[in-house]
């Protein structure tokens, strides 16, 4: 109750999604620990979301309108492991090459929950799930309210309008890959 009373202070709050633990609630519930106490086996839904969740994404990217933010709070956090990893997108934005930006500028990302859950597991997701989420478009180049720019791909991308599938991957695996250096990512 406090989270959600504090995450209020920041605007509505989006509902989970069909087939989230908490669905249709205000609190997404992230874990690997099943009712009784014990990790979950690699089969339960459960340790899917854990998997699909460790690949690079931005929150609810895959909706109409994407998360202003996400607050998390560890409730159960391992001695070793279970770190979160964040990547400013501004700065990997001011860190790209002047024609990588160019090449970037206007294009129109396909984001797609189904298509990171295929990642992990091609049967993650139901019919009515995916239906609940259908693809969005996304610029993969975001004007942000303070003037700043920033990349917005993840995880949740299947295609670029306008390019073919085997082009759209090369360049989303190119600027995957420079996001995440080290130099970029904050790990807490």
């Amino acid at each position: 109750a406090q989270h959600i009373a504090f995450a209020r202070r920041f605007g509505t709050l989006e509902r989970t999604r069909l087939g989230a633990q908490g669905q249709g609630s205000e609190l997404s519930i992230l874990t690997n620990i099943g009712p009784d106490g014990a990790v979950v086996e690699p089969s339960n839904r459960q340790w899917v979301n854990t998997l699909a969740n460790q690949l690079w994404h931005s929150d609810s990217s895959f909706k109409p309108i994407p998360a202003l933010a996400s607050i998390l709070a560890g409730r159960i956090v391992p001695a070793n492991g279970g770190e979160t990893e964040f990547i400013d997108m501004r700065i990997v934005w001011n860190a790209l090459p002047d024609a990588w930006k160019v090449e970037i500028e206007g294009l129109v990302a396909i984001h797609n929950l189904a298509y990171s859950r295929e990642q992990v597991d091609p049967t993650h997701m139901t019919a009515q799930e995916r239906a609940g989420v259908p693809p969005v478009r996304q610029p993969m180049m975001r004007s942000l309210p303070s003037g700043e720019r920033s990349l917005y791909i993840g995880s949740h991308v299947e295609a670029i309008e306008g390019m073919a599938p085997d082009a759209a991957r090369a360049l989303l695996d190119r600027l995957l890959a420079f996001a995440a250096q080290p130099a970029h990512v904050y790990t807490h």
